[in-house]
């Protein structure tokens, strides 16, 4: 696709839907993320995160608790690699 294609292209965008914009928009941005290593969050993912954040969630004291209270903490939760996922019924070593 030449240049002149992708501008054609590109103006054609302006008069499309909202919805169909904002989809072009998420596609360009995972493929700029994709060639220079860095992603750019959308409006609706930065709230979704800071959502989040604010959210029902278990504090990291709490987290220690239960994880104690099922045997799993203390110690032997400091010495599990990063690369170790934890649920309530095992653990996995990636």
């Amino acid at each position: 696709m030449t240049k002149e294609e992708i501008s054609l292209v590109l103006e054609k965008v302006g008069s499309w839907p909202q919805e169909d914009q904002e989809e072009i928009a998420e596609i360009a941005r995972e493929i700029e993320a994709r060639r220079s290593g860095v992603y750019v969050l959308s409006d609706d993912e930065r709230c979704a995160i800071e959502r989040s954040r604010n959210g029902p969630f278990a504090s990291e004291d709490e987290v220690n608790a239960f994880w104690k209270r099922h045997g799993i903490g203390g110690e032997a939760l400091a010495k599990t690699p990063p690369s170790t996922l934890i649920s309530a019924d095992r653990i996995i070593t990636l």
